[in-house]
């Protein structure tokens, strides 16, 4: 026989309080249930090895297989605003660069999106060195020797960048202001296909994390002419920073970071958060980390949200300084 129970306002707003209150918990928990997908918006070859070999202990910690799905298109944006359009559920998540996430979109005719409005922010992995090299077939063994024939032979020489919009662009373009000199843009899908020309000599100078140029320093492809950052790199001591060489150049941060879609639960922000600490503390993570001159960060939601608005305000006034319109 059914008992039928009383119903009670006062029981039932109890057990609502008590379920509001487990469920971030219970949330934490149950997640994840299936594969996570990670969109990289590139062609491989760039940032995603960084994150391939992360997917060992992620498995391990998640206790699910992440899957890296390459969605290379337009400086990235095709791929980020594919997950700014997914349900917030934690299982479509976003490993970019920062140069998209910024300065893609800030000098983007078509994706009106925000990495604050439209994302959410979970943790920003590393910071990556970059350094501006040429082709060994360009006639000049130091920054100053580059100026120099640049303004011989204006528009003579090329540059390539990972898309109209990417800080590769926008920190070449300060380059050629501050510098004075003229050279074309190419700009690819990437900086895995422009790293490759680069190599090839089919585009003669270019700034490129030194994660892209690992194993080919050496090879008598390129020169590294100078390092983009204010102090020097302890891999390649006897090579100058920009900066020391022209003072008037801006350096601004650059590195890779995880984010998923607008009002992710704050319990699976935490999960992926924590899940990528985890990983970022391996040896064999850090170890290729190193290999590569990438400062591991893996900052808190927190700290990558103001991290965020900082580089956002500089890339804005940067932008405006150099004089770039979106396209």
């Amino acid at each position: 026989m059914r008992v039928r129970q009383k119903f009670s306002p006062c029981a039932a707003l109890l057990a609502g309080l008590c379920l509001a209150w487990s469920a971030p918990g219970a949330l934490a928990q149950a997640y994840p249930v299936k594969p996570i997908r990670f969109v990289v918006p590139y062609p491989p070859g760039g940032i995603d090895p960084s994150l391939r070999i992360m997917i060992p202990k992620l498995a391990e910690v998640l206790g699910q297989q992440p899957i890296v799905d390459n969605r290379p298109g337009a400086n990235g944006l095709i791929g980020a605003d594919l997950v700014a359009r997914a349900a917030p559920d934690g299982y479509t998540l976003l490993f970019v660069a920062a140069s998209t996430m910024v300065s893609g979109i800030l000098l983007s005719k078509d994706f009106k999106i925000h990495p604050l409005r439209d994302f959410t922010p979970i943790t920003e992995l590393y910071r990556t060195q970059q350094l501006l090299v040429a082709h060994a077939s360009v006639p000049a063994n130091s920054l100053r020797e580059l100026v120099d024939y640049a303004k011989r032979n204006p528009g003579k020489l090329s540059y390539g960048s990972a898309g109209v919009g990417s800080s590769f662009q926008l920190d070449t373009e300060q380059f050629k202001q501050v510098t004075g000199i003229d050279m074309v843009h190419v700009p690819y899908k990437g900086t895995g296909p422009y790293t490759a020309d680069l190599l090839a000599g089919r585009i003669d100078v270019g700034i490129l994390p030194m994660v892209n140029l690992r194993g080919q320093m050496n090879t008598g492809k390129v020169k590294v002419l100078g390092v983009y950052d204010t102090k020097r790199e302890p891999a390649l001591p006897n090579v100058p920073t920009i900066t020391e060489v022209f003072p008037a150049m801006i350096k601004i941060g650059g590195g890779a970071g995880i984010y998923g879609p607008p009002a992710l639960p704050r319990p699976i922000v935490q999960r992926i958060y924590e899940a990528s600490l985890a990983a970022m503390r391996t040896q064999e993570v850090r170890d290729f980390h190193e290999s590569v001159s990438a400062v591991i960060y893996a900052t808190t939601p927190e700290q990558f949200t103001a991290a965020i608005q900082e580089e956002w305000d500089k890339r804005e006034q940067l932008i405006k300084l150099v004089g770039l319109k979106p396209e």
